[in-house]
């Protein structure tokens, strides 16, 4: 090709894309083809990608392959529209097989040495591609990846197709596709395993999986508030236990004696924007054998939501100095995040769990792997974890342990104790995962 039609084919590229211009800046598509790129491994110049978006000559083959996609990007659900991109991509920028074909006799692995669809099952796995119905653009590149239909190109041929199944939002597409892109590759590639083309399940199971989600994402939205609340509340708390004042008072208590504190103008202030907590009351004690221990009440009041309180108990040991704040801090965010949960929780929720936990080992279950304790635990431990730099599933098992401990004390059979408590830590862990999806866990 002469360079004067080099210079013509940039230009007739750059006219085409004119109209996908005219929505989003200039930066957001340079940055898109830049990384793309970069993910493969290939390192293009932005001031390239500038003057090419400038209507200059473009010499680097990865920055035309990109705009050639782009140009023949119509409709992201398609095996043609697939086809055209990669075509329009062209031959030298492949390292193997050729620009617009399927790959054909040929079997690839990831890195991970998970098997792509073999290569004689593509055209159908592309049409199950074609109809099914995902949660998200980005699940449905995941599908395309894993499918794989090319021997190379893969990558950026799909995230073309996800650039245009999201309207060319490039700004959401680098979201996608920045530094955790790799890793949610593969963990939502974990619902697409072995002929998965070939499992009505994953139809079936869409809505279902979409209305998960749905929750899930709530979830997180109200907990990332919550998260924010038990650290304003703990704040304060901790400014009035390092009181000289309060210090004095709690060193002079009795054995059984208690303070319970009135309504406290600063933690009424942040409790304002919380729905189903009025006000929160502390209850301080003294012992003498040197202990911390910190419990909290959500007293719901079923009739009117509004007006239910909070209680949290501190046991401090008597004449405690400020050193002990970084064990009783954790501790009291905590269970001030547990029971945050609960008053975000449906009184139908709440009225589900059993009055006395320890009454039964049915009651046990019943209670602490139930729907109102289960989110309630799994808050304030993934909360504590964060605070304390601890993995979560450590924090779990040494809850489960204690749990196990007082069942015992309190008579329970070992065998059946066991039983239970495994399926309340097998729960846990299954909702922590669903919760924090980015959670890693053992698999033990």
């Amino acid at each position: 090709m002469s360079g004067f039609q080099k210079i013509r084919e940039c230009i007739n590229l750059i006219l085409e894309i004119e109209s996908i211009m005219e929505e989003y800046q200039n930066k957001d598509l340079i940055e898109f083809i830049v990384r793309s790129n970069a993910i493969e491994g290939y390192e293009v110049d932005p001031e390239e990608v500038v003057a090419a978006l400038n209507g200059e000559p473009v010499y680097d083959p990865h920055i035309l392959s990109h705009l050639r996609g782009l140009s023949a990007a119509k409709d992201s659900q398609t095996l043609e529209s697939a086809l055209e991109i990669h075509s329009a991509m062209g031959d030298n920028v492949l390292d193997s097989g050729a620009s617009g074909f399927l790959r054909s006799g040929m079997e690839v692995k990831s890195q991970e040495g998970k098997n792509y669809a073999p290569s004689n099952q593509i055209p159908e796995a592309m049409k199950w591609w074609e109809n099914a119905s995902f949660s998200s653009p980005f699940e449905r590149h995941v599908a395309y990846e894993v499918i794989h239909p090319f021997a190379d190109g893969n990558g950026r041929s799909g995230r073309i197709l996800m650039a245009a199944d999201l309207g060319f939002d490039f700004k959401e597409v680098n979201r996608l596709i920045g530094k955790d892109y790799i890793n949610n590759l593969k963990s939502v590639g974990e619902n697409y395993m072995g002929e998965f083309w070939k499992d009505d399940s994953i139809e079936e199971n869409y809505i279902s999986r979409k209305c998960l989600r749905k929750i899930i994402n709530e979830e997180i939205v109200k907990g990332r508030k919550l998260e924010r609340y038990s650290t304003l509340l703990s704040r304060e708390i901790v400014k009035i236990l390092k009181s000289d004042e309060v210090k004095s008072v709690i060193g002079d208590l009795g054995p059984d004696d208690e303070i319970p504190s009135g309504s406290i103008p600063e933690i009424k202030h942040i409790l304002k924007d919380i729905d189903w907590i009025d006000d929160l009351y502390i209850i301080l004690s003294a012992n003498d054998e040197g202990y911390i221990d910190v419990v909290g009440h959500y007293a719901s009041d079923q009739k009117n939501r509004e007006k239910s309180v909070l209680y949290l108990s501190i046991s401090l040991p008597r004449n405690f100095d400020n050193s002990i704040l970084s064990l009783l801090i954790p501790e009291i965010k905590e269970t001030l995040r547990h029971e945050l949960e609960h008053s975000s929780q449906s009184s139908e929720m709440l009225d589900v769990t059993p009055d006395d936990a320890w009454e039964s080992i049915e009651s046990i279950e019943a209670h602490y792997a139930g729907e109102s304790e289960t989110k309630a635990h799994i808050a304030g431990l993934y909360k504590k974890a964060k605070m304390t730099k601890q993995p979560v599933e450590n924090l779990i098992d040494d809850y489960i342990t204690n749990l196990y401990m007082i069942g015992l004390s309190r008579g329970f059979e070992d065998d059946e104790l066991k039983q239970v408590m495994s399926r309340i830590r097998d729960i846990w862990r299954y909702y922590l995962l669903s919760r924090y999806p980015n959670t890693k866990l053992d698999d033990t």
